[in-house]
């Protein structure tokens, strides 16, 4: 039986920075298209690129003190319906009040060792932000958010 202290951790990813934003927004602009719109297809190939190369097992690994797989990794959105400033370099338009975030949600329950046993510690919040911060780093993303939630 496992023993994780949270059911999933999603991480929600905030704009990159530099080059990585200017690329984006100007693709954006000048396909008439929403920054949401390109940053989430630019996201969806960062997502499988980690996933094939097994970041988010090597970071678990790292921060967990022992190798794990992750197993199960669900791309998905949060979707934000007025203007925040938090927000502000998804709006390239005065028109412009949602914003799409990409994210990942993983699932600790799902967590096995290297050869495929269960584990039989939690992956705390604290594990999750050094996760998120490393991924925040080498993305040279403005800000991630983590979010867990409890099993019960």
């Amino acid at each position: 039986m496992s023993i994780q202290t949270y059911r999933d951790i999603t991480f929600v990813f905030g704009p990159p920075s530099g080059d990585r934003y200017e690329m984006v927004k100007s693709t954006a602009i000048q396909q008439g298209e929403t920054f949401s719109a390109l940053y989430r297809e630019y996201m969806d190939g960062v997502f499988t690129s980690m996933e094939e190369d097994g970041l988010l097992d090597g970071l678990f690994s790292s921060v967990l003190d022992e190798k794990i797989q992750v197993n199960k990794v669900f791309p998905t959105y949060q979707m934000w319906m007025k203007r925040d400033p938090k927000f502000e370099k998804f709006y390239l338009r005065p028109s412009e009040k949602t914003v799409e975030l990409p994210a990942i949600m993983v699932f600790p329950p799902e967590f096995t060792t290297e050869c495929g046993s269960e584990v039989h510690f939690s992956v705390e919040f604290e594990d999750a932000r050094f996760v998120s911060a490393v991924i925040g780093d080498a993305l040279k993303l403005d800000w991630v958010d983590t979010r867990c939630t409890y099993m019960d």
